[in-house]
């Protein structure tokens, strides 16, 4: 697939809607409403991803330099398994280490099992597990995997 038609920008106040939507589409416990406008008020670095001005993927970032952390990756449903991920992952991640990063850190939940896979393709690795972080899928809880990766 081609990417030529997609362009990487900030993600603003004016997105604010589309993000949410975006959040709601890809995944059973999304990110509350006001995290997304309080985001956009504080020192998260985000990036969005757009076809056609259409907002198809969203990537947040914590950087407290020399580390920072993907806080939330998505990419809308209906374009996923096309490597769209991977091309705007490997993107962002150009990014965050512009900005004078020497290594990233992201929790995934362990069934989310496409993400781990893309997060592995891109040399993160797995550092840890926390137990019964997430609310279950269908109940109870759910473990997160920690993975990190140095970009030297």
């Amino acid at each position: 697939m081609k990417f030529d038609d997609y362009e990487i920008n900030g993600l603003t106040l004016d997105d604010l809607n589309s993000a949410y939507a975006l959040e709601l589409a890809a995944y059973p416990h999304p990110w509350p409403k006001r995290v997304f406008e309080q985001s956009l008020h504080n020192h998260y670095r985000r990036w969005a991803l757009r076809r056609q001005g259409l907002l198809v993927g969203m990537a947040f970032f914590q950087v407290i330099k020399p580390e920072a952390e993907l806080l939330n990756f998505a990419i809308d449903p209906l374009c996923q398994g096309q490597g769209l991920g991977q091309f705007f992952l490997t993107k962002v991640l150009q990014l965050v280490q512009q900005l004078g990063v020497s290594n990233c850190f992201l929790e995934v939940r362990a069934s989310n099992v496409a993400a781990i896979k893309l997060y592995e393709h891109l040399h993160f690795n797995q550092i840890g597990v926390r137990t019964d972080y997430y609310p279950g899928l269908k109940r109870g809880r759910e473990d997160a995997y920690l993975y990190a990766v140095d970009f030297h």
